[in-house]
């Protein structure tokens, strides 16, 4: 009976790998190296003598029984209730790729990898005789006091514990690095599950929800009772987050849906969350690294609410045009990973006003912040169909 369970280990440990399906290349390529050095349990633990840390080591699967995390347990649950969980899994993910190694030479070469500095108690990893990974987790425990700070364009992580000293680790704000998955992989999981999405909210029939006062708005023009309220800016001015009202009378204000100013309309549409009761549709071309592309079709409704869900800012703004084309770009921001998702509007006046009508645009996803304003950088939006403009955008980072 016990070389019977001992040939089944052997045989789980040799066939593991082929059975899994992983959500990037990146984990595929740990679990391989793991399966060399650990018994991997079906219970999706793992037993890993081999490792010099007493911090448990975990697999978790997405709902479609895919691995999409391999890490050292770092954080409690407090933490991880409190903080993103792309940082949190990083740094489990990072930790566990360290340890696995025990190589200073390999730990430092990942490190450059990921734009990523390791300390502790101020001693930088490579340094002295800060050589043993395993000993910079010695600062991590329940015990430890945890700080996730972040600037414009970086993350520090800051564990303190009160016999073991400091452990602090810095890196990039850039998501390609903290989701541990590259452009193409990011590219392809977005759309594949924008493609299907459809929203549990009925945002459609709340147009006029949003209350505005007179001294909030600016008049857009002394002959019309047309009125913007100024939002923010991105990059340029051109490219905001403004909106429009129509006042229907002294102390009413209505969010412009009006065929007469359609820049405004349209910019309403993609900035507040209220919607008309329309059923209109964005027929995307989503534009992806390799010069690939994929095309469906999502309600402007669900479109919106997907990306407010995730906390992106959303800027419009318009290119010049000859009647009755209207070209206008949309920038959704995520500030937490400094990228963004860029649509490229192509519609015609009054089309969108139709019911069960279509817009054309492209998309861009995860576009560094850099490359954006190395397009729009200048004094106007530069024209979108020129040669220059995929490349930049699929410029790497």
């Amino acid at each position: 009976m016990a070389f019977l369970i001992i040939l089944v280990m052997v045989v789980f440990r040799a066939t593991a790998q082929d059975a899994q399906v992983f959500t990037s290349l990146n984990l595929e390529r740990l679990y391989a190296s793991l399966s060399g050095q650990c018994l991997i349990a079906a219970s999706n633990g793992m037993i890993c003598s081999e490792l010099d840390s007493n911090k448990p080591l975990y697999i978790r699967k997405n709902s479609r029984g895919e691995i999409s995390q391999i890490g050292i347990r770092l954080f409690s649950n407090k933490y991880s209730e409190a903080f993103s969980s792309d940082v949190l899994d990083f740094l489990e993910r990072t930790a566990l790729e360290m340890l696995l190694w025990r190589n200073s030479v390999r730990n430092t070469n990942k490190l450059q990898e990921y734009k990523m500095t390791w300390q502790y108690n101020n001693v930088h990893f490579g340094d002295g005789m800060f050589r043993s990974f395993a000993t910079s987790l010695r600062a991590i425990t329940d015990s430890s006091d945890f700080q996730l700070q972040r600037d414009s364009l970086t993350y520090t992580a800051i564990w303190v514990h009160p016999e073991y000293g400091v452990t602090k680790a810095t890196f990039p704000a850039q998501y390609s690095i903290i989701s541990g998955k590259d452009h193409k992989e990011l590219g392809d999981e977005l759309g594949e599950i924008l493609s299907v999405f459809h929203s549990t909210e009925n945002v459609r029939n709340v147009f006029n929800r949003e209350k505005v006062t007179e001294e909030s708005l600016s008049r857009l023009n002394d002959s019309v009772q047309v009125y913007m309220k100024r939002g923010k800016s991105f990059i340029l001015p051109e490219i905001n987050s403004n909106t429009y009202y129509l006042r229907t009378d002294p102390n009413t204000y209505q969010l412009l849906y009006n065929k007469r100013y359609q820049d405004a309309t349209l910019a309403n549409l993609f900035i507040s969350n209220d919607m008309p009761n329309k059923t209109l549709t964005l027929d995307i071309t989503h534009r992806k690294y390799g010069f690939t592309e994929q095309k469906y079709k999502v309600k402007l409704s669900d479109f919106i609410a997907f990306f407010s869900d995730k906390k992106f800012e959303t800027y419009v703004g318009f290119e010049p045009t000859i009647y009755p084309d209207i070209k206008m770009v949309v920038i959704l921001y995520n500030r937490e990973f400094n990228y963004v998702n860029m649509l490229l509007v192509d519609a015609v006046e009054d089309a969108f006003f139709e019911n069960d009508s279509n817009i054309k645009c492209r998309m861009y996803a995860y576009i560094p912040c850099h490359n954006i304003k190395s397009l729009f950088g200048g004094s106007d939006i530069q024209n979108p169909n020129s040669k220059e403009f995929e490349p930049v955008l699929f410029e790497p980072n």
